[in-house]
């Protein structure tokens, strides 16, 4: 992934090809590989509740899934 400029507010995860940004016209934008989705910050705040809630039914049967499966 081509990372933002050093002057862009940013979050990367270092182990993946990911990264949280907010850029300069107030935008979030989320980038996971390939992907990569703008957000506006209640946009961004809808997605990180919508993620918790998932989390949280999802939890008990990720924990018992295979670690080394991945998405399909």
């Amino acid at each position: 992934m081509k990372h933002p400029s050093a002057s862009v507010d940013a979050v990367f995860d270092p182990t993946r090809d990911w990264a949280v940004y907010r850029c300069d016209h107030g935008c979030l934008h989320v980038a996971i590989d390939r992907l990569m989705v703008t957000l506006t910050e209640d946009e961004f705040h809808a997605l990180q509740d919508l993620l918790r809630r998932a989390c949280e039914r999802f939890h008990t049967r990720a924990s018992h899934a295979l670690s080394a499966v991945r998405a399909h």
